[in-house]
Parts: structure tokens; sequence; C-alpha cells
């Protein structure tokens, strides 16, 4: 009985010398005297990670710095090695930020990452719907995106992750059309051009528009509505600048109302 008293004793004064040792919060144990607290709840608003643990799909390395939310869940992280998120590598330094439900909100780069298929360069920034797919990201160089020359910005979809909208990068032929650098192309869930606003000169179905003309197809690729800048025989049919153009699914001509 002694024995275990003993016993007993010297794993609660070994729990007593451990305990200050790190704190436990939202599964991140951190390392003490790096805590910073709230003042009004006295709960801990960062700290540096004191050993790895996953949270939203990922690793987090010892070392990183943290940021809680005052319901003390993780808000944010500054990855201080390099992670995996579905296969990807996220490179050290990078910052992400989560949603409520512990999926990355956004993720922020300061190095080359290759994501979604996707060569993202420097300090671009990433950011992801609720349900962990990409949702639009920002850009500081020229990229490709699913064969799309972008630069800027770029939206995706949230069914199928899909090009939603870009600003293009350079002078392009896409789908067909010649499409000039600083152009807005915004697209169907299928893929297929929806709209175009040209930012230069572009030959459109063989048609030569000029700057500011905006252009929307129907899936199939066939001319919906035109809005142009420049007097234009278009089909046969003449047109003044500042005329808006609409077309039935049946190859129809008109001024729209």
């Amino acid at each position: 009985m002694l024995n275990k008293i003993l016993l007993l004793s010297c794993v609660f004064i070994i729990i007593v010398m451990i305990c200050p040792l790190w704190s436990n919060v939202s599964n991140c144990k951190c390392k003490t005297g790096s805590e910073k607290y709230y003042d009004n709840t006295k709960n801990i608003s960062s700290c540096v990670a004191l050993e790895n643990f996953q949270y939203a799909d990922i690793i987090i390395s010892s070392g990183s710095f943290i940021n809680f939310s005052e319901d003390t869940k993780i808000s944010s992280c500054t990855l201080n090695k390099q992670t995996k998120l579905n296969g990807t590598i996220i490179p050290e330094g990078s910052y992400l930020t989560f949603y409520a439900n512990e999926k990355i909100s956004s993720l922020s780069l300061i190095k080359n990452a290759k994501i979604f298929n996707i060569e993202f360069t420097p300090y671009s920034k990433i950011y992801f719907y609720s349900n962990g797919k990409i949702a639009k990201c920002v850009n500081f160089e020229n990229i490709l995106i699913q064969n799309i020359p972008c630069k800027m910005m770029a939206n995706f979809y949230e069914e199928n992750a899909s090009l939603k909208s870009c600003i293009t990068s350079k002078y392009s032929i896409i789908q067909k059309n010649s499409i000039p650098d600083s152009s807005i192309i915004i697209f169907y869930l299928s893929g297929k051009i929806k709209t175009i606003k040209l930012f230069g000169v572009g030959k459109i179905k063989n048609y030569r528009f000029t700057k500011g003309t905006e252009i929307t197809f129907y899936e199939n690729g066939d001319f919906k509505k035109i809005k142009i800048v420049d007097d234009m025989n278009i089909y046969n049919q003449d047109f003044k600048s500042g005329d808006i153009i609409c077309f039935s699914s049946s190859g129809k001509i008109s001024k729209c109302n």
C-alpha cells in the first residue's frame, strides 16, 4: 500500500513539473514564454508550437507561429517547415488562415509552389471555399491557369474548381478567338467562354472589335450579345457606336431593347 502511495506521489510530482512547460490550446502545445494573451478573456492569442500537430488536413510543425481566435480556435499560422495538403507541398514560411470549421481559408506564399496543378509565384495569395476547393487567387506575376495566361486575379467555380474569370496577361488565341492583353474573360462552368471585355483590338469569330467592346456568348460559342464601341456591320446589318446587339439562339440579330 505504501509503495502505491509513493508511486502515485511520484507521478503527481512529475505531472506538476511537466505541465508548466506547455499549454494546450486547440490541440496545439505552446512553448512556455511564447504565449500572448487577450486582455479581456485571458485566453492565449498567439504562441509558438512546441511540437508537430495536425490541424485542417495539414501537419503544422514545431516552431510555427500560431494565432488563436478568442474562442481558442486556431485562426492562422506561419509555417516553420513545409507541409503537405492533399499530396501538394506547401512551402515553409507560408501564412495560412482558417475557417471556424478547421478548413483552410487562405494561403499566402513566399516561395514558388505548385498547387492544384498551377505554378504559383512568390507572394501569390490563394483563397479557398469552406469545402477546401480553390475560390480565387491574387498574383503579382503572370501565371498560366488551365492553359489561360492570367495576371492579377482569377476566380474559380466551387463545383469543379474550373476557371471562372481572369485578366489575360498577354495576347493569346483562346478557343479560336484572338484576345489582347489585359482583357477580362468570364467562363461557363463547362470552361467555354461566356463573356469577353476587350482591352485592345481583338478578332472574335472573324470580326475585328476594338478596346471596350463587350461580347457575350451562348455556351455553344455563338454570339449572344455585343456592346460595340465603333460603327460596324455585323451579319450584313449596320450598327452605331454604343449599340447593344442581341442574337437569338437561332441566330437572328437585332438591337436590344
